[in-house]
């Protein structure tokens, strides 16, 4: 099986496609793209075989210098996701 991976001009992964093999060479289904995108074509490994293609877009990268796919860090919680001090919210008194 192959893997199509078309990336943009920082490595960012836009789409994944699989081709099974036939009798002849696989077709590179990204015909048509902009200027500043590309496409790598390579074999699947067992590892990206057990993927989803969304699940290689999400977790990889394209080394823009080697060509290769390189798992993406994971990002620590952003700011917005951390929670407030003093965010817990108290009960109201009632007043008499």
């Amino acid at each position: 099986m192959k893997l199509f991976v078309h990336f943009d001009e920082e490595g960012r992964i836009l789409s994944v496609a699989r081709v099974h093999r036939t009798g002849d060479a696989p077709q590179n289904p990204y015909i048509h793209v902009e200027r500043q995108e590309h496409v790598l074509e390579m074999d699947a490994t067992e590892e990206f075989q057990a993927l989803d293609a969304h699940e290689i877009a999400e977790q990889y990268k394209v080394d823009l210098k080697s060509k290769t796919l390189k798992k993406q860090k994971q990002a620590g919680p952003t700011k917005r996701e951390q929670p407030r001090k003093g965010a817990e919210k108290k009960p109201r008194r009632k007043s008499d």
